[in-house]
């Protein structure tokens, strides 16, 4: 599980606990009503009280906006075509490179990630097998020309894009 992933998980799970939580919090002060009348006690004698309550969902909130946000960036490539802006999920992405990569390096590229950076630059990080440096230096250069013939021809993308290699 990546790490983007895994904080999603978190986040969707502080949400619904929060929900539970407040769902308790209403059970059990509806049924006693003495904390209830306890709790608008507070309430009226220190109204500032309220005040920070209202703060720290505020902050929450917005922690959960920043949280949700942050999820969904860098899985859209964004393109500007005369007749208006296109969205490419990058899973698509991802699968046309490695089918690609699949045709021209049997045995060599075995997996491919795509993301998308700031500024709209298209970052693909291509796993490899391991090779020397001249042979890794030979299959990068290839492999760029490649790319951009694919994402050009395929989706229009004309933008600069950086390749990473992992060897495995």
């Amino acid at each position: 599980m990546r790490l983007r992933e895994a904080v999603a998980s978190a986040l969707h799970l502080l949400v619904v606990l929060s929900f539970f939580a407040l769902g308790f919090v209403s059970l059990v002060l509806a049924r006693r009503s003495d904390w209830m009348q306890s709790m608008f006690d507070r309430l009226n004698n220190a109204p500032e009280m309220l005040y920070w309550t209202a703060v720290g969902f505020g902050a929450i909130g917005l922690f959960f906006l920043w949280g949700f946000h942050g999820i969904g960036r860098g899985r859209y490539l964004a393109l500007e075509m005369p007749s208006g802006k296109a969205m490419i999920d990058s899973k698509l992405v991802r699968q046309a490179i490695e089918e690609c990569f699949r045709k021209n390096y049997p045995g060599q590229v075995s997996g491919a990630s795509v993301s998308v950076a700031k500024n709209k630059r298209l970052e693909v990080a291509l796993d490899v097998e391991p090779l020397s440096d001249e042979g890794q230096a030979e299959l990068l250069s290839d492999a760029e020309g490649k790319l951009r013939e694919l994402l050009q021809v395929q989706f229009g993308y004309f933008e600069p894009l950086s390749l990473f290699v992992r060897s495995k």
